[in-house]
């Protein structure tokens, strides 16, 4: 029986359809095909949306960057125009007058200057007044609304070189500045008969290694070179003495000289060429 049956089954779907089950399978099929064509079109659908508000997006970020950039522009060309952008004046402190007219001339700051370039560009004019002007040794930018206030440090100085009939400081360093002077300032010695040697140089350094008290006590150093001794000075004290010395030994042998003052009776000349000998100073010398 169940044998039976199952051949009915298979003889059943081997039958050829009628033509009412024919018509339904092709209608079956068409709206098979409508429905994989509406859904197909309905995806590409739901893409337009998307692109549609990527664009905008797009546009909206070309439009804010325009718009941040030209009220950019226009508030810069506003600033450059009003007075708020221009230097009103500018002053410096710390030093003498002379130094401080030096200090402005380097600096090339000037009334009417655009305050924006002088804050930009504050490290290079920096550069180009402690070049130019030895007698400082730091500058710091101040600003009060357009005022440009230059505070000044004093370099060290260890004494006042002459040339011709005018006085240029140096620094304990060496360098020589380039303000000339009528007359030294302060109780600084007067280095002489130098010129552009580098012994003026060495001579400063060994300066700065002597204790106040004796650099004080120095009126006048002379550049006195002999033939055997490149280095040679003769230096002039306050208290009346002289001393010969050579420039590389010149601190090293100054220590021994209040000693040796100390014991003298009368006005001497100390000579420290070679060791250590004082001799009564004559007129003439």
């Amino acid at each position: 029986m169940r044998h039976n049956r199952f051949l009915k089954r298979k003889n059943i779907k081997d039958q050829p359809l009628t033509p009412w089950e024919e018509m339904q399978r092709k209608r079956r099929q068409k709206k098979s095909k409508k429905r994989h064509f509406f859904k197909r079109k309905k995806r590409i659908g739901d893409k337009l949306p998307l692109l549609t508000r990527q664009r905008n997006q797009v546009l909206r970020r070309r439009l804010s960057i325009n718009l941040v950039f030209f009220s950019l522009m226009g508030i810069l060309s506003l600033y450059f125009i009003l007075p708020i952008s221009r230097i009103s004046q500018v002053t410096v402190t710390g030093a003498d007058a002379q130094t401080r007219s030096a200090v402005l001339a380097a600096s090339g700051l000037k009334k009417g200057g655009l305050l924006l370039k002088t804050v930009l560009m504050q490290k290079k004019i920096k550069q180009e007044i402690l070049t130019a002007v030895a007698e400082v040794k730091q500058v710091r930018f101040n600003y009060d609304w357009t005022t440009v206030k230059l505070q000044t440090t004093a370099s060290p100085v260890s004494g006042y070189v002459l040339d011709g009939k005018q006085y240029y400081a140096l620094t304990k360093k060496g360098v020589q500045s380039q303000i000339a002077r009528n007359q030294p300032a302060d109780n600084y010695p007067v280095y002489s008969g130098f010129g552009k040697k580098p012994q003026l140089k060495l001579l400063a350094i060994q300066m700065n290694k002597m204790p106040a008290k004796l650099t004080s006590a120095i009126s006048e150093v002379h550049y006195d070179p002999s033939q055997v001794n490149s280095g040679r000075i003769r230096v002039y004290l306050n208290d009346g003495n002289e001393v010969i010395a050579t420039i590389s030994t010149f601190a090293t042998k100054m220590a021994y000289y209040p000693a040796i003052k100390a014991k003298a009776t009368q006005k001497i000349l100390v000579d420290f060429e070679v060791g250590a000998f004082s001799y009564p100073l004559k007129s003439n010398n």
